[in-house]
């Protein structure tokens, strides 16, 4: 579907350590002099589409303000099997990439270079209260996987994330929570198609199991570590796995960004 409506705020393209990077800062940016909130967007493709999106649903927010504004940067990959996989494992099929598993070295490039260089050109709030990971598929595996493995977001999406991968259950088991902070609780959004069990791909079909198992797994962390359940966040959205890819993550931004009351 079209949007008709503009985009208010504006675009900036970067190439850091490498990845092409889309960088949208909010309407008031260029006239104000405050900072901002950051969500780092793993494959953040269609940016500009995604904030007409998120923007329209801010407008249409009942009371002022019920969203903050956001710096949110788009990270694109051109071999998300290697970037946006925790270990290695064999191709799906004879027509597709293995995965490689480097996500532990994109996510130090993340946070050492690309972190760092919007920190220093851009206005930004630094501390790990205001800044969030979110990504689509193989990148919501690993904003999620950065959830156990690095300490500088304390906010995250996985939106129809690849969670069949292989051995993830059993991470995220042996596994704890590395996000600690005195002012801040982790909060979590995960979302799934509906039809994305209809996988042609036997290890693909179990994405709904394997998606309710890491929300449950969550739960339980976040309750460990005396927080509420309920900041573990999950819903279905309705069709298949490659639909509504821009809605879905406007979506979840805008979860991300929520105002508390």
């Amino acid at each position: 579907m079209p949007y008709t409506v503009a985009m208010r705020g504006s675009i900036i393209q970067e190439t850091l350590a490498g990845f092409d990077c889309s960088l949208y800062l909010p309407p008031a940016y260029k006239e104000s002099k405050q900072s901002y909130p950051v969500i780092y967007l793993l494959g953040g493709k269609d940016l500009s589409h995604i904030m007409t999106i998120l923007e329209k649903t801010m407008a249409a927010e009942p009371k002022p303000g019920q969203c903050k504004e956001a710096i949110i940067v788009g990270i694109e990959t051109q071999v998300p099997e290697r970037d946006y996989t925790p270990w290695e494992a064999e191709a799906l099929s004879s027509k597709s990439r293995p995965f490689t598993g480097k996500a532990d070295h994109f996510l130090y490039i993340l946070e050492t270079q690309i972190k760092t260089f919007i920190d220093k050109n851009y206005r930004t709030m630094r501390d790990i209260e205001y800044t969030s990971i979110a990504g689509y598929s193989l990148a919501g595996l690993t904003a999620l996987y950065a959830l156990y493995t690095t300490d500088f977001a304390l906010t995250y999406a996985s939106v129809s994330g690849s969670l069949w991968f292989p051995k993830w259950d059993d991470f995220i088991k042996k596994h704890k929570l590395r996000q600690m902070s005195e002012d801040g609780v982790i909060k979590v959004y995960i979302s799934l198609g509906e039809r994305e069990t209809n996988a042609s791909d036997k290890l693909k079909s179990k994405v709904a199991e394997r998606t309710q198992g890491t929300v449950k797994v969550l739960k339980e962390q976040v309750a460990s570590l005396g927080q509420d359940e309920s900041d573990i966040f999950f819903e279905y959205n309705k069709g298949g796995h490659w639909e509504d890819i821009p809605e879905r993550t406007a979506k979840a931004l805008a979860h991300l960004l929520a105002v508390e009351e």
